[in-house]
């Protein structure tokens, strides 16, 4: 027996990988100027041909390199139009903006799908936050983006009636007649609605995050002409710190302006400071327009 035939029968089998893919990189360009890309995520081309992925959830460290250039909340809507587009397998490596690209299909394997996007992902998107950094930016910034002022409305209307769970969309990504994709989070039988957040330092910011709600309402409006609708502002409390008189000023008029709009079509517009009470407006619309239905 020659030698290679020696060392092949002493050799232990390579054991075969429970899972394998191909995996890249979820990247975002801030400045389609600059052409600078950032890794905010990782996905896995499975052999079943979905795509698993590991995201960004934090954007501390992304404001801390660009300031209020980053808008949060159009970064998350963005990622929320990617995963609905994976859940379609014709447009799971199309992306849905040009802000957002991918890198090279690579080859991994691994005991689970979760290990190897955990493994990738830390090796390879470093904006990540750690909890230090996340509290510190919490206490400077005064604001309160639109997916934490979500969270905290929808966990108390939950907390204060469990069955309104139903009215709580999986992802707020809406996609309805003629392509349409709507950012519309509340979403039951007859009933249709948003929640958005003004507690924002910038005015264009809070005023862009208002005329895109109106704009998802608006074609919701047209498309279900009998359902009822509605839009929900959390907005920053008279005296919080970095809110002056003019600033205060401007978000009354952002909300005013919003509620005249949408009144004109017979949306209400609800704002409170608190997300209790927003939850409670939350829910006694839904009661109200249940009993319409």
């Amino acid at each position: 027996m020659s030698l290679y035939a020696n060392l092949r029968q002493m050799a232990s089998p390579v054991p075969t990988p429970a899972v394998s893919g191909q995996w890249f990189n979820i990247r975002f360009i801030p400045d389609l100027s600059t052409g600078e890309r950032l890794n905010l995520g990782v996905g896995l081309l499975g052999e079943d041909g979905r795509i698993h992925a590991k995201l960004l959830t934090d954007f501390t460290r992304l404001h801390c390199l660009y300031g209020e250039r980053i808008d949060s909340d159009e970064l998350r809507f963005l990622l929320d139009l990617l995963r609905h587009g994976w859940s379609h397998p014709e447009e799971a490596l199309r992306s849905p903006s040009p802000h957002l690209l991918f890198s090279p299909l690579k080859y991994a394997a691994g005991d689970s799908l979760e290990a190897i996007l955990e493994d990738l992902y830390q090796v390879t998107v470093t904006l990540e936050p750690s909890p230090q950094t996340d509290r510190k930016a919490t206490r400077d910034t005064h604001m309160i983006d639109t997916k934490t002022a979500r969270e905290r409305v929808f966990e108390a209307m939950v907390r204060k009636a469990p069955l309104s769970a139903s009215l709580l969309a999986p992802n707020p990504i809406w996609p309805v007649n003629g392509g349409k994709l709507l950012d519309m989070p509340i979403r039951a039988p007859s009933q249709f609605a948003t929640l958005i957040s003004v507690w924002h330092t910038r005015s264009e910011r809070r005023e862009i995050t208002a005329l895109r709600a109106q704009a998802d309402l608006d074609a919701a409006r047209t498309l279900f002409p009998d359902d009822t609708g509605g839009l929900f502002i959390l907005r920053p409390p008279p005296g919080e710190p970095g809110y002056d008189e003019a600033q205060q000023r401007k978000i009354d008029q952002v909300i005013e302006m919003t509620t005249w709009r949408l009144g004109v079509q017979g949306m209400p517009c609800e704002a409170e400071h608190d997300p209790e009470a927003l939850a409670e407006r939350v829910l006694s619309w839904s009661e109200q327009a249940g009993a319409r239905a």
